[in-house]
């Protein structure tokens, strides 16, 4: 869990080799819009994920295995790779 701002807080899974298109980032906001940058992994770079509850782009996983996703005032975005969404 990255806990680096009082009102926007994410956490990050990896998944694994043998399940495809497992993993998934996910970024929570008490009262105010952002962005988090997120590590999922360098085995997904340059994948593009999605948030599958909507509102939100795609992005894509930078080549050190970051994504950087956005979130609404006071709301939740769960990103994972775009062909499991």
């Amino acid at each position: 869990m990255l806990f680096d701002h009082p009102d926007v807080v994410g956490f990050a899974r990896e998944g694994k080799d043998e399940i495809p298109g497992s993993g998934c980032a996910v970024i929570l906001s008490d009262r105010m819009a952002a962005e988090k940058t997120l590590y999922v992994g360098t085995r997904h770079a340059g994948q593009e994920w999605e948030c599958v509850i909507g509102g939100h782009p795609s992005v894509r996983v930078a080549d050190d295995g970051t994504l950087t996703g956005v979130v609404s005032d006071g709301g939740l975005s769960v990103y994972v790779p775009r062909s499991n969404a």
